[in-house]
């Protein structure tokens, strides 16, 4: 009766091992890599590797693009190769503190702290989805407001003779 018992905790134990080695590869990112910033004449900052960081984190470039945007209160467009074109001049450890914001906010799993996720937006609720791929735990996000438009020489009196 005994060896039942031992039998029986032998395969708990090896089930736990194999759930847990399984959780903590889903908690680390592949390559913590910085972003590569530089500056573009004299008013915009480029993000080279911001296709790499974005398809590394399985989320979409106008997701991550208009939160970065959001928050640094810039315009940003989406350049060759993929290349983050933000308005205005910005150092890179500005963009990575933002980065890291937006890995926690938008990509890590609350319950299990893995980065194996997915983001869906609910067509009914119209809520972003947080769903993590290895502990199945979702949660809703908040959505990213709109960020900063910047108005153009000449653009505010040509809205204001629109209105008179």
């Amino acid at each position: 009766m005994t060896y039942e018992y031992e039998d029986m905790l032998d395969r708990i134990n090896a089930l736990l091992k194999d759930k847990s080695q399984q959780l903590s590869e889903g908690s680390k990112l592949k390559s913590s890599e910085a972003p590569d910033v530089a500056k573009l004449g004299t008013t915009k900052t480029a993000w080279r590797n911001f296709d790499l960081m974005v398809t590394e984190i399985g989320r979409k470039h106008e997701h991550m693009m208009s939160y970065i945007a959001a928050e640094l209160g810039c315009e940003a467009t989406l350049g060759p190769d993929n290349i983050m074109i933000l308005m205005g001049k910005f150092q890179g450890k500005h963009i990575e503190r933002l980065y890291k914001k937006y890995l926690e906010h938008y990509v890590k799993c609350t319950n299990c702290k893995g980065y194996k996720t997915q983001l869906d937006k609910d067509a009914s609720t119209r809520l972003y989805m947080l769903e993590c791929q290895a502990c199945g735990a979702s949660k809703s996000v908040a959505t990213i407001k709109a960020g900063f438009q910047a108005v153009r020489r000449g653009e505010r009196a040509k809205e204001r003779q629109k209105i008179v």
